[in-house]
């Protein structure tokens, strides 16, 4: 697998949303550092943001209140104080974290197609409720909390742990006009959210069975001489290493959409591939917003053929070139 430096304010353009990579960042780096928290994750206890960290946290969000705007999305840091945004109208501040706090925790929670197959809510229940498949977390989750964080929500006979948290329970119209109620829970007398999830589980979707892989961070890549965009969407197992990785190819000079899925071995090396599907381009490139898209939309199609692989091994194939 190679390693890719993402330089400092680097933008990627789309029609809404301006993508900056904040800090230099070794991609390589910081995924060994995310496999290394969530290994001691697994190991541990409960691990929650310290007093000291808190105030870290805050300090770094009163001389960032430019990322406020909803155009700019911060990417890059696995540190469990590392910020990914603060919503535009309340400044509320969502953290990295860990598996157990933060964005990271409510992603592999809450996120219908993207969370973690072993995945435990709050309460214990191997089910947890999850978010519209809509929704895609660092756009939309900070949008519903803004409108969750109101005096008049505040949920102070339900809060098990006053003296650690402050709750929020509230409801939002959704895109389909219909009112959906959410928890919001933050870190007491702070905007930072320790967790976020709607109050009923009606958006979960039925996933593979023994699909024993989590998706993970998609990559986009678009070469504008060559007229291609590359989209890459990783399948990780539980040690968190690369097992398989979808990866649509689109070329607006030969107008063919490609989709290849990749089997890796133990070292995440390219192992064999399959062309799965070849169709004509309808329209334009695709921007970032659709690899985003694919990251959290509805692929059971293709996690089913991922199972067939895995149960059944094929022999490998050549590396394409």
């Amino acid at each position: 697998m190679g390693c890719t430096t993402v330089e400092n304010a680097t933008f990627w353009t789309t029609k809404s949303v301006d993508f900056i990579a904040l800090n230099s960042l070794n991609k390589c780096a910081a995924l060994k550092l995310q496999r290394n928290q969530e290994k001691d994750n697994i190991m541990n206890q409960e691990r929650l943001l310290t007093e000291s960290e808190i105030k870290e946290v805050e300090k770094f969000v009163l001389n960032n209140q430019r990322f406020r705007n909803p155009h700019l999305l911060m990417v890059g840091g696995y540190d469990i104080t590392s910020v990914r945004n603060i919503s535009e109208k309340k400044g509320l501040v969502f953290i990295y974290g860990n598996l157990y706090t933060g964005l990271h925790h409510i992603e592999r929670r809450h996120t219908v197609w993207h969370g973690s197959p072993f995945r435990i809510s709050e309460d214990g229940k191997p089910n947890p409720s999850q978010f519209h498949e809509r929704y895609v977390p660092i756009i939309h989750y900070p949008i519903i909390a803004d409108h969750i964080f109101e005096p008049s929500n505040k949920d102070v006979e339900g809060n098990k742990k006053s003296d650690v948290f402050d709750v929020y329970v509230g409801g939002y119209i959704d895109f389909e006009n219909h009112t959906e109620f959410y928890k919001l829970i933050l870190y007491k007398d702070t905007k930072i959210v320790h967790t976020f999830y709607p109050k009923k589980d009606k958006n979960n979707r039925d996933v593979v069975r023994k699909f024993n892989f989590r998706r993970g961070s998609v990559s986009f890549t678009h070469d504008v001489f060559k007229g291609t965009v590359k989209i890459t969407l990783p399948y990780l197992d539980t040690d968190n290493k690369v097992r398989y990785s979808a990866e649509w190819n689109l070329d607006s000079y030969t107008e063919i959409e490609e989709i290849v899925l990749w089997a890796h071995d133990e070292n995440e090396t390219h192992q064999k591939y399959a062309v799965i599907s070849e169709r004509k381009l309808k329209g334009p490139l695709p921007d970032i917003q659709y690899a985003l898209y694919l990251e959290y939309t509805d692929l059971r199609w293709l996690e089913r053929l991922i199972k067939i692989d895995d149960d059944n091994p094929a022999k490998p194939t050549p590396e394409r070139s």
